[in-house]
């Protein structure tokens, strides 16, 4: 019995989670193609209008979530992922 609690709660967060990520509400889906280029790039960019964080697998983040903040992350100077929150 527990252990179907815990797999309906798991599947109620991954759901949430998914949820979230569906909504382009920083406009991350139309960054897609920058994926597995130089993360040099990043630096080109200027978004005034939107909040945006670039880092590195290692660093350290808030976990707050910000569905308008564009998160890129860059991992041995390549664009790994790209999305909101």
């Amino acid at each position: 019995m527990t252990r179907m609690m815990v797999f309906a709660f798991a599947c109620v967060i991954v759901g949430c989670a998914q949820a979230q990520e569906a909504e382009d509400t920083c406009g991350a889906a139309g960054l897609q193609g920058l994926v597995g280029q130089t993360g040099a790039i990043v630096e080109m960019l200027s978004f005034p209008d939107r909040i945006m964080r670039v880092h590195g697998p290692e660093d350290a983040l808030t976990l707050d979530y910000r569905p308008e903040r564009l998160n890129i992350l860059v991992d041995e100077g390549v664009i790994d992922t790209i999305r909101c929150g």
